[in-house]
């Protein structure tokens, strides 16, 4: 019934903030902090988080999305490439959307979910 809908799209929905929250890590030099913010009000339900690693590059940014894509970390470290791509589908299936931005001192990801 709905609460077991409900609560399968809360656990998407903490997937993708925790995708985030953890990409940003990796991508960060270590014991740099990891800024993630979910203010409250009104309009779209909104969750930026934003790292102190390097931007990403213009020419990978077309990409960032897409399944299978992999940007080298600051540790070194490698993923599947299906973090962003899984968030992306997980944020368009609830009917929001999932932005990159550089920031001043790294990069941050927005997204924006409709508020039900």
């Amino acid at each position: 019934g709905a609460p077991a809908v409900c609560a399968a799209a809360a656990a998407r929905r903490r997937r993708v903030r925790a995708t985030l929250v953890v990409d940003a890590a990796q991508y960060s030099a270590r014991g740099a902090p990891v800024d993630a913010a979910v203010p409250r009000g009104r309009g779209p339900g909104l969750v930026t988080v934003r790292d102190r690693g390097p931007r990403i590059a213009p020419a990978d940014r077309p990409r960032l999305f897409r399944k299978y894509t992999r940007l080298a970390t600051a540790n070194g470290s490698r993923g599947s490439g299906l973090g962003l791509y899984i968030c992306k589908a997980i944020v368009r299936d609830h009917g929001g959307r999932i932005t990159y931005r550089a920031a001043d001192g790294g990069s941050a990801f927005r997204v924006e979910l409709p508020l039900r």
